[in-house]
């Protein structure tokens, strides 16, 4: 794995299977579940923050598409816990929905695909908020990461392509996003 190469402890939440689901779809898990997402979220922050080797005040969330517009819309623009208390160091966003994006409790770094026609509303959102990063990959589409869907369409109509180069384009991003706010 890309973030336990680089000394990171990586750990999934599954928000979909814990709630019976294989895959998104229209019917069953969309922006009326972004809170859900932010629960597993936190739950998984918890989990982690209390693991003997992990450093709990230098743990991030990162999504992408669904986790990433949970990010955007609902974990990144407000607190869910006490000033005082355990939260987000960072947030990284690939590819994402922002119908409300706004970094209001943790820096954010959002990840676009020029091709991806949730970009432009991320783009829109993003003008001028403090606290946020944006990083737009030329020529690449939604999911332009996964080789899964690489040649098919999102629930949207996006087309979903892989690419190498923005790949490698996000793993430096990310990388040089992590090492700015997880600085000694």
């Amino acid at each position: 794995n890309y973030l336990n190469g680089l000394g990171y402890v990586a750990l999934t939440a599954d928000s979909l299977g814990a709630r019976g689901y294989s895959r998104c779809t229209r019917r069953n898990f969309m922006a009326k579940n972004y809170h859900g997402i932010t629960k597993d979220a936190y739950g998984a922050l918890d989990y982690l923050a209390a693991q003997p080797f992990v450093d709990k005040n230098k743990i991030a969330v990162m999504g992408f598409s669904m986790g990433a517009a949970a990010i955007n819309n609902e974990l990144a623009p407000r607190r869910f816990r006490e000033k005082s208390g355990l939260d987000f160091k960072a947030a990284i966003a690939l590819y994402g929905y922002c119908y409300s994006m706004r970094s209001g409790s943790v820096p954010l770094l959002e990840i676009l695909a020029e091709k991806d026609d949730l970009a432009t509303a991320c783009l829109t959102n993003a003008k001028g908020e403090f606290g946020v990063k944006v990083h737009l990959i030329p020529g690449a589409y939604h999911a332009f990461d996964s080789l899964e869907g690489s040649g098919r369409e999102d629930l949207y109509g996006n087309y979903m392509l892989y690419d190498a180069n923005g790949m490698a384009m996000a793993k430096e991003f990310t990388t040089a996003f992590l090492k700015k706010h997880f600085a000694e």
